[in-house]
């Protein structure tokens, strides 16, 4: 989840301006005309790039601390608060995997993610025994949110391509998303008809196999990998987003037991399992490098001591004024080699000691150790309160609140159904917009798109020339491109023409020719500046049996470069 947001971060970053600014696309006066009271956003304290810069810092901060597991909760909650925060400022540009990812986060915060392969494992009480499984509302709201996306997905397909076995077609046919993987597909119509029936009844059934009661690690393990197989296949199709990733992730941490226990036997090779790891006991930033480098190198099953338990070893210890590491051969290695041959030892990094073990690395890392091991005295390494215990049970109150707040999503996906006569009056929506746990499971639902199509945005300059904003100032062509999707600036960048397409009102395609007015004279001449834009969109209806449709130019939004939004 943690990778998943810095990606996240960093593509978010190329439009940081555009998005997210008063600048951009999305005023915040624009956006708080139409804005649920009950939605609290910190991107909204301030309108600059500056002011977003840091928070998007912040929060690439916090993502980095829950992927090294450290301060893990304080990590998650702070995560889940900038991505909620971040959602809110621009909800324009969001879909399912925003959303998903935002939900497992929130989840999470009930989860003992920290309590075993993190910096905070690595520095807490080694005492602590590990139970093999928890159950807690906690693992049990996970699991059903998870079911949620599957189960809801498939009660929003109402339209008659799913059932007729023709919503794969129309699909592909979908020139924004398709990727040229998908086009292919399209030569195969009986491929096409199998995989449509295929998703709808995997969706159905798939998620039962996450309960089995028979050889419950195999199926469930079979189940996920399943699902993995499925996302990755759609994304291979079609450009989904971050969806792509964010779903069969949040799957991972299902995997049960079973499927942790039969690591493959290279990662149990004789020099991994007896390698010996020897600290001072004096120093408690040794103690506690040792247990890092165990902890994340993925070497526990090995020797972790203080030195002075062998008279023999402390010895070498003082004299080389390092670490000891002995291999399984009986070796013993000192400062940065021993490092490099832990490195070799792991099975995450392994490849990454042949540079370690360079005579340049070795000069630099046995530098970079003596001035480490020359100031042992510095106040990092003094000894710090002892860190508390990994709080592994919930209280009963907690649990109980875990249990209302899954019923409450549970009722929140049942308003969106649109055969569905259940809503949820506003007083009670205001508790899933506060917490962001809102949520609609409606991608490609309940009819695949079947207005295809491609803008063209003639925009008049001052000295009479007219330029294709959409295509970044290019002279306006009406042919098809070769490739619709690759006209978007981003996938971002379709997400937010897309939403306003679907609202069509007039406010947002004001704001988003505002914008396009901005950018193109913020970065041209007097004389070059556009006075006047038209938005036209060229729409290619998508017919059945891959007949093809006249193409339509339907305009859209006209502006004047000098009115006042």
């Amino acid at each position: 989840m943690a990778t998943l947001i810095i990606i996240d971060l960093i593509r978010r970053c190329r439009d940081l301006v555009a998005h997210y600014t008063d600048f951009g696309v999305l005023p915040r006066a624009a956006l708080l005309q139409d804005f649920s009271r009950w939605r609290i956003s910190l991107h909204l304290a301030n309108g600059t790039w500056e002011f977003q810069a840091l928070l998007f810092g912040i929060a690439g901060a916090c993502a980095l601390a829950l992927m090294l597991g450290y301060k893990t909760h304080i990590a998650t909650v702070g995560s889940w608060f900038l991505l909620a925060s971040l959602h809110s400022r621009n909800p324009l540009i969001l879909d399912g995997g925003d959303v998903l990812l935002r939900l497992m986060l929130f989840w999470g915060i009930f989860l003992p993610w920290g309590a075993c392969w993190s910096v905070d494992r690595a520095l807490g009480p080694p005492d602590i025994k590990l139970p093999e499984r928890k159950l807690s509302a906690a693992t049990f709201a996970y699991v059903a949110q998870i079911v949620f996306v599957y189960w809801f997905s498939v009660l929003h397909k109402t339209g008659p391509e799913w059932h007729e076995g023709t919503a794969v077609y129309y699909t592909l046919q979908f020139d924004q998303v398709v990727t040229p993987f998908g086009q292919y597909l399209l030569q195969f119509p009986s491929l096409l008809k199998l995989l449509t029936h295929s998703v709808v009844w995997f969706e159905r059934i798939g998620p039962l196999f996450l309960f089995s009661p028979i050889l419950f690690g195999p199926v469930r393990t079979a189940a996920i990998l399943s699902f993995f197989l499925l996302h990755i296949g759609i994304g291979i199709c079609t450009n989904v987003g971050i969806f792509t990733w964010a779903a069969p992730f949040s799957l991972l941490g299902l995997l049960p037991s079973w499927f942790w226990d039969k690591i493959p036997t290279c990662l149990k090779r004789t020099e991994r399992l007896r390698t010996e790891i020897y600290y001072d006991q004096d120093c408690s930033i040794c103690l506690r490098t040792a247990r890092l480098v165990e902890r994340f190198l993925l070497l526990s099953k090995n020797v972790v001591a203080p030195a002075q338990s062998n008279p023999s070893i402390e010895s070498d210890m003082r004299l080389h004024n390092s670490w000891v590491v002995i291999d399984h051969q009986g070796t013993k290695h000192f400062r940065f080699s021993a490092l490099s041959t832990l490195a070799a030892r792991s099975p995450l990094i392994w490849p990454l000691a042949i540079v370690l073990r360079t005579s340049f690395s070795n000069r630099v890392g046995d530098w970079i150790y003596e001035v480490i091991a020359n100031h042992r005295g510095c106040p990092i390494n003094r000894p710090s309160a002892p860190p508390r215990r990994s709080n592994l049970k919930l209280g009963i109150s907690v649990n109980l609140l875990i249990l209302f707040l899954l019923g409450y999503v549970f009722m929140w996906n049942l308003k969106t159904l649109p055969n569905f006569h259940f809503k949820l009056s506003e007083r009670s929506s205001a508790l899933g917009e506060l917490l962001r746990i809102d949520q609609i499971w409606n991608m490609f639902a309940p009819r695949p798109p079947m207005n295809d199509g491609w803008y063209v945005i003639g925009g008049r300059l001052k000295n009479g020339e007219v330029v294709d904003l959409f295509r970044n100032g290019a002279s306006v062509s009406w042919g098809k491109p070769v490739s619709v999707g690759n006209l978007f600036q981003s996938y971002r960048w379709w997400k937010y023409l897309l939403t306003i397409w679907n609202k069509g009102d007039n406010n947002s395609w004001l704001n988003y020719s505002s914008y396009l007015c901005r950018a193109w004279n913020a970065d041209h001449d007097l004389n070059e500046t556009v006075e006047h834009l038209r938005i036209i969109y060229v729409l290619e209806t998508t017919l059945p049996n891959y007949d093809v449709a006249p193409l339509q130019k339907i305009l859209l939004f006209e502006h004047h470069c000098g009115e006042k939004q």
